[in-house]
């Protein structure tokens, strides 16, 4: 009998619509959009059979944020045998995320072996902050396309 009366004054506590709005997190109404601290675009540079070509991953800060640049930035290719293509590099540190004023290029170069459209997995680390805090993305899932074309 007691634990059935503990959950129910547990169960209202918990469903108080006062108490949730001053101690728990913000509800949010349905239709509300919720935003990240920054956003990536995905852009691939093909490739023909022999010849080089460059996946990147271009990383934008959201308003009030900017690139941490003190954070020791990289990506890893996690795909093993990639038919199409072979990249340079299968480890890329902060060297490889160029600058370009608020947004960082992070430059994946691949050589073609064979015509086609292969996707790349990898994780990859990197950092945002606004005035208040910083921000860490670790072994973040990053999707890449390597594309070849005839000649």
């Amino acid at each position: 009998m007691i634990k059935v009366l503990l959950i129910a004054v547990l169960t209202t506590l918990m469903t108080d619509p006062t108490l949730v709005a001053a101690s728990g997190p913000k509800l949010v109404p349905l239709g509300s959009i919720i935003a990240h601290p920054y956003s990536i675009e995905l852009v691939t540079k093909p490739s023909t059979v022999g010849k080089e070509g460059m996946a990147k991953a271009i990383f934008k800060p959201a308003g009030g944020f900017k690139w941490n640049k003190d954070f020791p930035a990289s990506f890893t290719i996690q795909s093993k045998d990639i038919p199409v293509a072979t990249p340079l590099k299968e480890k890329l540190g902060r060297e490889d995320f160029k600058i370009n004023g608020r947004e960082r290029i992070l430059c994946v170069p691949f050589t073609g072996k064979k015509e086609g459209r292969y996707p790349v997995e990898g994780l990859v680390n990197f950092s945002v902050c606004n005035k208040k805090e910083c921000l860490v993305f670790r072994n973040q899932k990053l999707m890449l396309t390597f594309i070849v074309v005839g000649k």
